[in-house]
Formats: C-alpha cells, sequence, structure tokens
C-alpha cells in the first residue's frame, strides 16, 4: 500500500454540490480514486465520525447503496459500530489518514470486500474483525500495530493474519513486539518490499510464530529475540495435522533459542523450502526438527555462534542443527561457525534415524563438537564438497549406502563404526592431533578411493579388526606418524592409485 499523499479537492465539490452535508475532505491515499458522486462519503449518509455517536446505521446505508459494486468513503474522523455487520465482496472501503471504524466490545465487522488506506490504524475498539477480503494483501499496522519496539503488537497481527490470507509488514519501524502469533492457513507473509520487517520477541513468549497449516509463504523478517531467550521463531505444529507445500526464505535471528522447530508427534512436515536462513549468537539448536519428511530443500543457511558464550554466559553443549527421524532432506549451501572452547556435545549437524539425506557445500568451522554426527545412522545418503576446519571431524555410527565425495578435513578426522556400503572419494584429511585420519571399526563392503593424507598422529587411514570385504585405491599420505595405511579387515585389500 503506498503512503498517502495531500490532495486538493474539498472546494470544487462543495461548490457543484456533488458532497451533500459535506464540510470538507483530508488527503486520500495515493491511489485513490478521483472523487465523484459515485464515491458515496459515510458522513453523507448521517455518520457523525466523532468516536461517540453511534454511526452503525449511517455505514449501514453507505453499504447498501454500493451493494453491488463501489467504494465507501471515510473522512478523518472515528466511526462507532455497535452492531454487527458484514461488507460484501463486491465494496471497497477507502480511508483517508486518521479515519477509523470503533467497534464495540458485542459488535464485529465481517470483511467480505477489500480495504484502500495508508499505514495507519482502521479497525479499533474492543469488538473483533472477520471474513474472507476479496483483495489480496492485508496490513497489520490497520488493526493497530505500532511497530514502535515498546508496544504489545501480538493482537494486531493475530487479527491481520486470521482475516487476510497476505500480509505485507512495513518494514520502516522500530520493530513489532509478538508474544505469540497462530498461523492457521496459507497465504504469504512478508516483510513489505523485500525488506526485512523486525520481529522482537516479548519476555516469556515460547513461539513467535506458530505455523497450523500448509500453503504459506512467509520471508523477510528479522527476529530480535534478546528479550525471550527461550523461544523458537518459527514453530511448526504438526499436533493434528500435516504441513506441506511451505517456502521459508530471507530469515534472519539475533540471539534466538531456537530459528526452526517442528513437533515430536505422528504428523509430518513435507514439501517444504527454507532460503536464506541466518542464526546469530544463537542460545541453543537453530534447526531442530523431528518429523520432516519428502522433499524438505534447505539453501543457504548460515549459524554463527562465535559471540554466543561470552554474549549470553552460556555453556554451548547442543548442536547446531539437530535432524531426527527425517527423509528426503537436501541441503546446498550450509555454513557453521562455533565456539572451539565449547562442549565436546556442541556438533554442527546431529543426525539420528535418517534417511535419503543429501548435504552440498557445507563448511563447519570452529565447533568444539563433530561437525557432522550421525550416531545413530543414515540410510542413504550423500555428501559432497564439505569443509571442515578446526572441528572434531566427521562421524558416521550405523549407516549404510552413504557416499562421501570432495570433504576437506582439517586439524581432525573422519570416523566410520558399524556402517556399510559407505563410499568416499577423493577427499583429504590433514592435521588431525589425536589420531588415525580416517578410522574404519567395523566397516564392510566400503570403498575408499582418491584418498589424501597428511600430518595425523596416527595412520593416514586406519582398518581395524572386525572390518570385511572393503577396498582401498590410491592412498597418499604426506607425514602421517604411523603411515599411510594399516589393512587389517578380512577380505579387505589395497590397490596403488
Amino acid at each position: 500500500m503506498k503512503k498517502p499523499c495531500a490532495v486538493l479537492m474539498c472546494a470544487a465539490l462543495l461548490l457543484c454540490g456533488c458532497v451533500p452535508g459535506c464540510s470538507g475532505r483530508s488527503e486520500l491515499p495515493e491511489d485513490a480514486p478521483s472523487y465523484t458522486s459515485a464515491v458515496p462519503d459515510v458522513r453523507s449518509f448521517g455518520a457523525a465520525g466523532d468516536g461517540t455517536t453511534d454511526d452503525t446505521q449511517a455505514l449501514i446505508a453507505a453499504l447498501q447503496a454500493v451493494q453491488d459494486g463501489g467504494t465507501v468513503y471515510f473522512t478523518a474522523g472515528r466511526y462507532r459500530l455497535s452492531a454487527d455487520i458484514t461488507v460484501p465482496g463486491t465494496v471497497e472501503l477507502l480511508f483517508a489518514p486518521d479515519a477509523m471504524i470503533v467497534i464495540d466490545k458485542k459488535a464485529s465487522l465481517t470483511l467480505n470486500g477489500s480495504v484502500r488506506a495508508g499505514d495507519q490504524t482502521v479497525f479499533g475498539g474492543e469488538g473483533y474483525v472477520y471474513g474472507e477480503p476479496q483483495q489480496a494483501v492485508g496490513n497489520p499496522v490497520w488493526f493497530g500495530a505500532t511497530g514502535d519496539g515498546v508496544t504489545d503488537d501480538t493482537m494486531a497481527f493475530q487479527s491481520a493474519i486470521s482475516v487476510f490470507r497476505q500480509i505485507e509488514i512495513p518494514a520502516d519501524r522500530t520493530g513489532y513486539v509478538l508474544s505469540g502469533v497462530r498461523i492457521t492457513k496459507g497465504g504469504r507473509i512478508e516483510g513489505r518490499g523485500g525488506q526485512k520487517a523486525r520481529l522482537i520477541g516479548k519476555a516469556g513468549t515460547q513461539n513467535m510464530l506458530t505455523i497450523e497449516n500448509g500453503h504459506l509463504d512467509i520471508g523477510y523478517l528479522a527476529f530480535d529475540m534478546a528479550a525471550a531467550p527461550e523461544a523458537t521463531c518459527l514453530y511448526f505444529n504438526t499436533f493434528g495435522q500435516t504441513i506441506e507445500r511451505t517456502r521459508v526464505y530471507s530469515i534472519e535471528a539475533t540471539d534466538a533459542f531456537c530459528v526452526i522447530r517442528d513437533s515430536d508427534s505422528t504428523n509430518m512436515v513435507i514439501t517444504t523450502s527454507f532460503e536464506d536462513v541466518v542464526c546469530r549468537d544463537g542460545r541453543g539448536t537453530a534447526l531442530d526438527l523431528y518429523q520432516m519428511w519428502g522433499f524438505i530443500f534447505y539453501t543457504d543457511v548460515k549459524i554463527d555462534y562465535s559471540a554466543s558464550r561470552q554474549k549470553h554466559g552460556i555453556e554451548l553443549d547442543f548442536p547446531a542443527v539437530a535432524v531426527r527421524n527425517n527423509a528426503g532432506m537436501i541441503v546446498k549451501g550450509m555454513d557453521i561457525t562455533g565456539d572451539p572452547d565449547g562442549s565436546s556435545k556442541a556438533h554442527g549437524v546431529e543426525i539420528r534415524n535418517c534417511a535419503a539425506m543429501w548435504f552440498e557445500q557445507c563448511t563447519m568451522k570452529n565447533l568444539s563438537g563433530r561437525a557432522f554426527s550421525a550416531n545413530r545412522g543414515i540410510n542413504h545418503g550423500y555428501f559432497t564438497d564439505i569443509t571442515c576446519e578446526n572441528t572434531g571431524g566427521i562421524y558416521f555410527a550405523g549407516s549404510d549406502s552413504v557416499q562421501i565425495l570432495r570433504v576437506t578435513v582439517r586439524d581432525c578426522g573422519i570416523v566410520m563404526r558399524d556402517c556399510t556400503m559407505m563410499q568416499l572419494q577423493d577427499s583429504s584429511v590433514s592435521g588431525h592431533h589425536t589420531g588415525s585420519g580416517v578410522l574404519l571399526q567395523t566397516v564392510t563392503n566400503s570403498a575408499f578411493t582418491g584418498l589424501t593424507t597428511s600430518g595425523n598422529a596416527g595412520y593416514g587411514l586406519e582398518e581395524e579388526t572386525g572390518c570385511e570385504n572393503n577396498i582401498f585405491v590410491g592412498i597418499h599420505s604426506t607425514q602421517d606418524r604411523d603411515g599411510p595405511y594399516r589393512i587389517a579387515g578380512q577380505g579387505s585389500g589395497y590397490m596403488e592409485g
């Protein structure tokens, strides 16, 4: 919605007698139609607009006059509504600056038509607004959101989201304080004009935005969670429903306990994408994922904990990303920076009981825990173009059919335990200070080719007894303390490459 500008038209209209009883007009929104007698002013039907007089009958008369299609115009003033009325789908409500409908506590306005107004409150009072508006886009400011960074704007946001399927949030305000808003239908919610709207978590908040339906686009939002230390920014509530076809994009969170989380329920989140997600100075697991199945895409995710411990005085003993019971997830572009002085539990990505996992173009650094920790297994996975530096390395346990391609691991190693059908190809491992570059424990029917190792405290690659039928081709070792490799598995073999 464009901002209002001055329109000088009163004198000519009064002279020609087009507006009976009108004593003047305040400025219209910039895109308002030119005034004619076909655009009735509610004052023409007896409305006082003084906030005290009951203007219900005047508004009903104005709506009836254009019920076959038209616009009802509100000049500056407060128009009191004391009874339930319905705005037909054929009618547009046009508000001048400082014009507002004030709805009594026991009254309601059912909005099936459309609204045109600037960034101003047009629905006030203690009553309710319902309906299925014909227009595409709504504005939480119309319902009283101030965006001043102090006032609680939760009810205004909840009202706007409950009425309109598409919401554009003015992004030029200090910030909207929220204590929890439920999104129960599909549509679009975003900062206006591709600019991030700042949402401020109120103290005591658990979930800022709770998503309870799919077919939703939500983006261009910046979450400031300094005052809500235990809150989640986006919570996918799957208790009672499966959520599908949702797109989350251009999300930024600061000081958040969690950015994205779903319910640990029997239902799932499916066919959903997350693009351009940034988490800084977090207090907990940024992405906490329980039941996301089938076509879940993550693109350009950046998580930075480098200042978290000092800023919040907390122990980093949690993973940046926790993935459990997921299948069909594709990650392309994920950067995680941790605190090397944190707990050994502070993994980059922790994976448990998952299938069909794809990670590409990921960078993990300064993690006191592992870069990837698949402790309870991956069934079919693909990891490619991964860089790990100053982390606890990469760990796979109970996994099968995982291909690892073009992985660079510095200052740490790769461990595989109780795995089968694994492939490690065209990768390098260097500088592991406490052991071998690649350690295999009870690994079977796997292949390791084109491996470069250097400066590891053990072997470049070490296969322990208990392994079977593995093949090793071309291990290029430099200054590994115990030598290039140790092959101890039954039926395993090495070939120069």
